[in-house]
């Protein structure tokens, strides 16, 4: 019987003994792919030691021409943006088996560690001959990570942070709305809940100051969180001590 080479164990049914190579995990029914981190290398790696091979070896010229049709297929994202920058950023693909149905997801996360993308598509464009779309394509991979440099306020890219993908590449408008709904969908759970004294319209004032209300016109008490812990106050408001029971709201 086969034996695990990490703790000695017997290890039963046939499918642990097969070579896997590159192949998925065993019985794993979602992947992630990204360029970052625990992969970048990985892929950096590809057109350098075609170079440094001096091009002897088709290995490393066919596995960068199969990661690029997935890398741009799949990856990239355009990123809404004030300016509406033409820019490119690579995000997180999570990929489901087969057998669930389940979509693939593209999440519009990035990272410090994608800031290579944009030098590696255009040394590869330029050592396989690609093309001059590619090389335009690392310009707008590396203005991408120039915009997340200038976004914050001092000057340093995060290390990992989320975005809002356009829906059209060629053409995306800013939307604030949409940018604050998606990025920080439970804003309107830290608006103070109401007391007995603070009106609907003084709640939906500061719902607009932090900008979770726009374009919701239909706004009434029973959308907005906190609506129902003012009633639970009402309702257990003592008025002839004037004091609340403090047990029965959290």
């Amino acid at each position: 019987m086969a034996t695990s080479a990490l703790t000695g164990a017997p290890i039963s049914g046939d499918t642990d003994c097969k070579p896997q190579g590159l192949s998925s995990p065993l019985f794993s029914s979602r992947e992630m792919f990204t360029l970052g981190a625990l992969s970048d290398s990985t892929f950096e790696y590809l057109p350098k030691m075609h170079i440094l091979l001096g091009g002897l070896s088709p290995q490393y010229a066919n596995m960068y021409t199969r990661a690029m049709a997935v890398v741009k297929n799949s990856l990239y994202f355009r990123p809404m943006s004030p300016k509406g920058g033409d820019i490119l950023l690579t995000g997180k693909l999570f990929v489901s088996e087969p057998t669930t149905r389940t979509p693939n997801i593209l999440k519009s996360e990035s990272s410090h560690l994608t800031c290579f993308v944009g030098g590696w598509v255009g040394l590869g464009a330029k050592t396989f001959e690609r093309g001059n779309l590619e090389i335009e394509e690392a310009r707008k991979l590396t203005e991408g990570c120039i915009w997340a440099y200038e976004s914050t306020r001092t000057g340093i890219m995060p290390e990992m942070f989320d975005v809002v993908a356009c829906e059209d590449m060629g053409h995306c408008e800013w939307n604030e709305t949409a940018w604050r709904l998606a990025l920080d969908p439970m804003a309107i759970t830290r608006i103070p809940a109401p007391s007995p004294s603070l009106p609907l319209s003084q709640v939906k004032s500061i719902g607009d100051d932090v900008g979770v209300f726009d374009d919701l016109d239909d706004l009434d008490e029973r959308d907005v969180p906190g609506e129902k812990k003012r009633r639970q106050f009402e309702e257990t408001f003592d008025s002839t001590s004037g004091k609340l029971d403090a047990g029965v709201v959290s």
